[in-house]
């Protein structure tokens, strides 16, 4: 996936429903995402940090971000919304 730094999921993390998005992902997902968009690391760097590989922090990356787009269509955005 393809990730300006301003995407929905940065643009959205400021969000108060964004933490509901979030309730059911795993502390491991929120980490990614919080290290990736937060702290703005490379895949790589994060998967030295969290002692996973970096093609495994890009599955879990790929798949949080399509559970969080199937929420938002749910909450009623456009299903072509990119988080991406």
């Amino acid at each position: 996936l393809s990730d300006p730094k301003g995407s929905a999921v940065a643009r959205c993390a400021s969000d108060d429903g964004f933490d509901a998005l979030l309730r059911d992902a795993s502390e491991k997902e929120r980490a990614i995402l919080e290290l990736y968009y937060g702290q703005d690391l490379s895949m790589r760097e994060i998967g030295e940090q969290l002692g996973i590989c970096e093609s495994r922090v890009s599955q879990i990356h790929k798949n949080v971000l399509a559970r969080l787009r199937m929420k938002l269509v749910q909450r009623g955005a456009s299903p072509e919304s990119r988080l991406d």
